[in-house]
């Protein structure tokens, strides 16, 4: 659950301010433009991304991995 502060002050306005953390808000994405024959470079670059994120992302952490072929 979020922490939330609250000060009761006279008014007729309300402002809230939102900072979410935690159950996998934590953003780890990596991005990389690589040639499809860099197979074992591909590899590598995901699995020193997902042992960058350490314990920053929250579970479930899913790894997703886009592959865009060039179409003539």
């Amino acid at each position: 659950m979020p922490m939330i502060n609250i000060d009761i002050v006279e008014g007729d306005e309300m402002k809230i301010t939102v900072m979410p953390k935690g159950a996998g808000s934590e953003n780890c994405s990596a991005f990389k433009m690589m040639l499809p024959t860099e197979v074992d470079k591909i590899k590598r670059f995901i699995v020193e991304t997902v042992k960058e994120a350490g314990g920053k992302p929250c579970p479930p952490i899913i790894v997703g991995v886009l592959s865009m072929e060039q179409q003539s």
